[in-house]
């Protein structure tokens, strides 16, 4: 069975630049990176190229494994924040050659899709700040360590930004509250919330006229002129599977994921996205229950949503049939996947 993420062929990808500074970091706390590597999907012994695109899914599981190795929840973040200027190539440099702060997180919005091609940002201004705002689909499953690194990853930049002006951050993340909550205190500052509905970083209005201090107008012409490239590249791969994929996710929620309903939503007829997933070498009662195990695993190792909660989410009418479809899925019950999941 094919599924999404579980190959490039989902066209759900990310950069593979941090790659090899996890590795790096993983063996310098003596863990054995090409065991948790292969475990992921990923190749431990491949040199990758700056240029090299993953499969996302395998990059969210490599730094939810990383976390629970460590036995740190903050890893993402640290991680995120550690990452060198320059490290996300002409993603960095859109923001840090840009001639102010506030054009430089729209340039982040307006090339997101080079690092990322399936998480959409968003920019907003609300009660005088500015947000970041990140959307990744719950159909990848368990996701707090990697858009913890997003955020820090984020975070950093912006701080490089103000140079010597403190950024008095707002952070909103969808996960629960990380046992490890100093780490983020000291990345963020103490105005974080949890169990949010959306994953965002706020900017006060008042920085948005800081000038980075590597701003370069003639540097910035060039690596927009590079990003715009990149950018018409990976957005001619868009991919039919990852989009129905997401809307099955969606319509779970919505309590009618239906062949039907999924199709309509689509703007397609039963039969045509019938052949579209048997040509992807998948069927449509084998995607709902690959997005719905995905879903689980979300809500059962990043929320704290009652079991009943998470079976309405999933589309179960009942929670035994959850309860039955968890036990299928993980060879335990819900609960237990989420106590292990806790302990590790």
């Amino acid at each position: 069975m094919s599924v999404p993420g579980d190959d490039a062929k989902s066209g759900a990808t990310v950069s593979a630049n941090g790659i090899l500074q996890i590795a790096a970091s993983i063996r310098s706390r003596g863990l054995d990176w090409e065991r948790i590597a292969r475990a992921v999907g990923l190749d431990p012994d491949r040199q990758y190229d700056l240029a090299d695109h993953v499969p996302l899914k395998c990059v969210m599981a490599l730094y939810e494994a990383c976390g629970l190795e460590t036995g740190d929840d903050a890893f993402g973040i640290k991680e995120g924040y550690a990452a060198p200027i320059g490290a996300a190539t002409v993603f960095d440099y859109v923001a840090l050659a840009a001639p102010t702060m506030g054009q430089a997180l729209k340039n982040w919005v307006r090339f997101q899709s080079i690092p990322a091609n399936s998480i959409p940002i968003g920019y907003i201004e609300e009660d005088r700040y500015a947000f970041l705002c990140w959307e990744i689909s719950d159909s990848f499953g368990p996701r707090a360590q990697f858009i913890d690194m997003i955020i820090g990853f984020a975070a950093n930049r912006i701080q490089f930004i103000a140079q010597d002006k403190k950024i008095h951050f707002k952070a909103d993340f969808s996960h629960k509250m990380p046992r490890n909550l100093a780490e983020f205190n000291r990345i963020l500052g103490s105005d974080i919330r949890f169990n949010q509905p959306c994953d965002r970083l706020g900017v006060p209005l008042d920085c948005l006229s800081i000038v980075p201090p590597s701003s370069e107008p003639h540097l910035l012409q060039i690596v927009e002129q590079s990003a715009l490239r990149e950018l018409r590249e990976r957005e001619d791969r868009a991919d039919r599977l990852f989009i129905i994929t997401n809307q099955i996710s969606d319509a779970l929620k919505r309590g009618d994921a239906s062949l039907g309903a999924v199709a309509q939503e689509l703007g397609m007829s039963r039969r045509s996205l019938q052949r579209a997933l048997e040509g992807s070498g998948t069927t449509y009662r084998q995607l709902v229950d690959h997005v719905r195990k995905a879903l689980a695993q979300r809500y059962l190792v990043d929320s704290d949503l009652q079991l009943s909660e998470i079976a309405y989410l999933l589309g179960y009418s009942e929670l035994s049939a959850f309860s039955r479809a968890a036990k299928a899925w993980f060879g335990m019950s819900a609960n237990a996947y989420r106590k292990n999941s806790a302990r590790r």
